[in-house]
């Protein structure tokens, strides 16, 4: 049985067995879609025919009805789980499976929203420099997989049936886990069907009492490190990070932040001095940055600019960004996964343990 048909049957064997075991609960909803776009023409040596793509996917989702202080607060939001399938034109690309974990969140009388889904993806063809040289965009074959959809959506129009439509940006990267990670960018537009699970039989619910926040001023150091490979089939390079910073709390959503922090890049030291063989650059690069954090019950995601005050040489920007996940252990101890980038371009993923002083 070919890879297409074996994911296929596994999204029906998981649609059956969702609904059988959701259909005694209320606030579920299942939507199912498809589209047609094109990966986005940013490069030069990327074809107009190989750009057309088809895309399969199903959404699993769990509304949310204000029972927890978080779900007011956010206008009661959908999450739930995405189980994609793209099917690249370009017999280079090869196809693109994936499972995300969504957020939705509703823009406009609970018709328009914006979904956020970040998850594993699997590629069925990546480079090789045999076999497969023009696909510089995909180099290993799990990826971390990133949707991005403006939706419209009614629900219940017919007994419990609804229908969607989207727009949609997709990204799939290895984060330079391997070199020539281009990354793949597409754009969409989807239509589909939805089905709901006695969503209308529950009423919104917004009565909790809001206990004081702590907006004092806190301090906080973070360890990080991640891997690199910046040279094709070179040794893979740690990335060792120790960040400090402060952070403050201004309401239930947000947190703004304030540090500095040290880079120990061995990998960079190395591509520096392949590419110039005749001179010696230091591993080390000192940063400052200001950052913003969206508090969203336990977990949160902050954002992040920095500025290099001191690195080996001008390759690369002076800037760079940091985007990611906090998840607390304890009260004062957390964890968190970020994506380190220059612009569009992904330097390394990193693992963190942090803790609040």
């Amino acid at each position: 049985m070919g890879g297409k048909k074996k994911f296929l049957l596994v999204l029906l064997c998981f649609c059956y067995q969702f609904s059988i075991s959701q259909e005694k609960h209320r606030g579920y909803n299942i939507d199912v879609n498809y589209s047609q776009g094109r990966v986005l023409p940013y490069y030069d040596y990327f074809q107009n025919d190989d750009a057309p793509i088809q895309n399969f996917n199903i959404s699993f989702n769990k509304h949310t009805f204000g029972k927890k202080e978080w779900e007011q607060v956010y206008n009661y939001p959908t999450y739930g789980l995405v189980l994609s399938y793209q099917k690249n034109q370009a017999p280079f690309l090869g196809d693109v499976y994936s499972i995300l974990f969504h957020y939705t969140h509703y823009l406009y009388k609970r018709k328009l929203s914006l979904k956020i889904a970040n998850g594993l993806s699997f590629a069925t063809k990546i480079y090789d420099k045999k076999n497969n040289t023009r696909n510089f965009f995909l180099t290993t074959s799990v990826l971390n997989g990133f949707l991005l959809s403006a939706q419209y959506k009614e629900e219940n129009i017919y007994k419990d049936i609804g229908f969607q439509i989207n727009a949609s940006f997709s990204h799939y990267s290895n984060g330079s886990i391997k070199y020539l990670n281009k990354g793949l960018n597409s754009w969409f537009i989807q239509a589909g069907l939805n089905y709901s699970f006695g969503q209308k039989e529950n009423e919104f619910v917004n009565e909790h009492s809001s206990p004081d926040l702590d907006k004092k001023i806190h301090y906080n150091i973070v360890y990080r490190n991640g891997i690199n490979e910046n040279v094709w089939q070179t040794n893979y390079d740690y990335i060792y990070t120790i960040a400090f910073f402060a952070d403050k709390r201004l309401d239930r959503k947000r947190s703004v932040q304030l540090g500095c922090e040290y880079f120990n890049s061995e990998f960079m030291k190395g591509y520096l001095e392949k590419k110039h063989p005749n001179e010696k650059f230091s591993k080390h690069r000192v940063g400052v940055f200001v950052g913003h954090e969206l508090i969203l019950n336990k977990f949160s995601f902050p954002i992040q600019l920095g500025y290099y005050i001191h690195k080996p040489s001008k390759h690369k920007s002076k800037f760079y960004q940091r985007l990611g996940v906090k998840y607390p252990l304890h009260k004062n101890v957390f964890i968190n996964l970020t994506l380190k980038t220059h612009g569009t371009r992904a330097e390394v993923i990193e693992t963190g343990l942090g803790l609040k002083l």
